[in-house]
């Protein structure tokens, strides 16, 4: 039910589903075709989920910069998941039976 609640308290999932309904609409007067409606349905929820995926990242992003904090994985102390599969440590450089240098 979170996903419900969080798309009736935006203005951006106001006007997707507000979009929806009009594209449906036009499907039931056959002004536009099934496919066309399939279409128009698709591009609203994939501008409507990008649109969020891109305010979300800029959140983390902000919320990053004005703590001072950068979330990298070499600064993490991590390694990556290419370095993990070359059996690379956190400093990139090659893991010998286990143990790290």
């Amino acid at each position: 039910m979170g996903a419900i609640a969080d798309l009736w308290s935006s203005e951006r999932g106001i006007i997707a589903v507000a979009l929806i309904i009009a594209a449906t609409v036009l499907a039931a007067t056959h002004t536009i075709t099934i496919d066309q409606w399939s279409d128009y349905t698709k591009w609203i929820f994939v501008t409507y989920a990008a649109a969020k995926t891109v305010t979300g990242t800029a959140t983390i992003i902000r919320a990053g910069v004005s703590t001072g904090t950068k979330s990298s994985p070499a600064q993490a102390g991590t390694s990556t998941p290419a370095q993990d599969s070359l059996g690379a440590g956190r400093d990139n450089v090659p893991v010998v039976q286990g143990k790290a240098p």
